[in-house]
């Protein structure tokens, strides 16, 4: 599709970036999802590391170097958002980055943060933090001690207390929608890391510095994160996972293939159309952990 094309439905300019790095079968079904179910028709930016894709149905393809961990998904993020910037022409308004085993079924989801984003000058970003909730591991706590404190925060959080949540200073990297600022693009450019490091609190840090605490706008559908919403958020039509079936793991959360039955997707592209078929699941993410 033309470039031109992509302003249909949408009165910004948005690219989709996408960053992956063994999950590929993932990465070709969000694809799928993006360019065949999303009524607004938006870029596709793929940045990816890993050592056997040739592209499929993003805008722009990026490939680099396999690094570890945390080094290698900042060097994927930073990837894509530059490729928005300088391989579009004439540039993007926004960027939404998902990684590839994140997946988003309706699109209005975006349009409301986008839209939060155009009417609150001062914002940068919409996100949910990588935040935990302390009350589930208090209450199970063996010391007497921490449960009471579990009730107490329980009881104080359905007064409409915000309490009993840990890492809040965090944002979630996996999944964000910004403003393509020159500037909040070369931030995120000039972020250093060691695998050791919470890129979900650098990425963070560097923001508030920059643009205070008013510029986050919070998901708070997905809020604690951790664990009730990490894998899997309705509210957000999120599935944050990559496995394939629910029959290969024991979670109450959908496995993708179940995800997409969800869904209920007018249109299923060839590799959507394939997980729903297919038994043996053993091809998909070959090579990639399911843990």
């Amino acid at each position: 599709m033309p470039f031109n094309q992509y302003l249909f439905g949408s009165q910004w300019r948005v690219a989709v970036c996408i960053t992956s790095f063994d999950r590929i079968d993932c990465a070709l079904i969000l694809q799928e999802i993006i360019k065949f179910n999303w009524p607004n028709k938006w870029y596709i930016v793929h940045a990816t590391s890993s050592k056997n894709y040739d592209g499929y149905l993003e805008d722009v393809l990026i490939l680099r170097e396999q690094k570890k961990l945390t080094c290698g998904a900042l060097d994927l993020l930073v990837s894509s958002i530059q490729a928005a910037k300088n391989n579009i022409p004439g540039g993007v308004d926004y960027i939404v980055h998902l990684e590839a085993d994140t997946w988003i079924g309706n699109q209005s989801v975006v349009n409301k943060y986008l839209n939060i984003l155009a009417n609150k000058p001062d914002s940068i970003i919409a996100a949910s933090s990588w935040s935990y909730d302390q009350v589930p591991m208090l209450l199970s706590d063996p010391f007497l001690r921490r449960q009471l404190r579990g009730l107490i925060l329980r009881k104080l959080r359905a007064l409409g207390f915000a309490c009993g949540v840990g890492d809040r200073n965090s944002i979630s990297t996996q999944f964000f929608i910004a403003k393509a600022t020159p500037d909040f693009i070369d931030l995120v450019a000039c972020i250093e890391a060691n695998d050791d490091d919470f890129l979900e609190k650098l990425v963070y840090e560097k923001i508030v510095e920059k643009y205070g605490k008013t510029s986050i706008i919070p998901m708070a559908e997905r809020e604690p994160v951790h664990p009730a919403y990490r894998y899997a958020c309705d509210a957000l039509s999120l599935a944050t996972h990559h496995w394939p079936s629910s029959n290969e793991h024991s979670a109450s959360y959908p496995g993708k293939k179940e995800w997409l039955i969800k869904q209920k997707f007018v249109s299923l592209g060839p590799h959507m159309e394939r997980l729903l078929r297919e038994s043996d699941l053993a091809y998909y993410n070959k090579g990639a952990s399911r843990v």
